[in-house]
């Protein structure tokens, strides 16, 4: 599994609109860029608490962590996630054995948590299924002016 992501087009100011829309062109269908995206999403819940105009520059203090976020977007693509889809040796009742563990951790700003189901079969033979769960930023209300 690899990570598409739309390429840059405008030059310029970076603006609210701009990194939104950035944020919003990554593609990610099972979550597991995560890790990397809930920070844009942190600095937009920033961006946003600030009361900008999506046509309004960003200002310098979150410009600077907006702007190394996009470059590193750009290896975002070269990733690459293996997975086990199907064995041959399914069988529930051939399994040596079967383990689930789950993670879950929680910043002020963002939680996320991941399960993970693994079953052991005759040698050579093993599955994995990843859930994520509740990966994401927590909302804070807007201030009104």
């Amino acid at each position: 599994m690899t990570f598409q992501v739309k390429k840059p087009t405008e030059e310029g100011k970076l603006t609210y609109r701009i990194f939104l829309s950035k944020v919003a062109g990554v593609f990610d269908s099972l979550g597991l860029a995560s890790p990397f995206t809930v920070l844009a999403e942190i600095l937009l819940q920033d961006i946003w608490t600030k009361g900008l105009n999506g046509d309004e520059p960003i200002d310098r203090e979150l410009s600077i962590p907006a702007i190394d976020w996009l470059s590193e977007l750009e290896n975002l693509p070269e990733i690459s996630v293996p997975r086990c889809l199907q064995c041959q040796c399914q069988s529930p009742k051939l399994a040596k054995s079967i383990s689930i563990r789950k993670f879950v951790d929680a910043l002020c700003k963002a939680y996320g948590a991941a399960g993970y189901r693994r079953s052991e079969y005759a040698p050579g033979c093993g599955c994995s299924e990843n859930a994520r769960s509740g990966c994401g930023v927590i909302k804070k209300p807007k201030n009104d002016k």
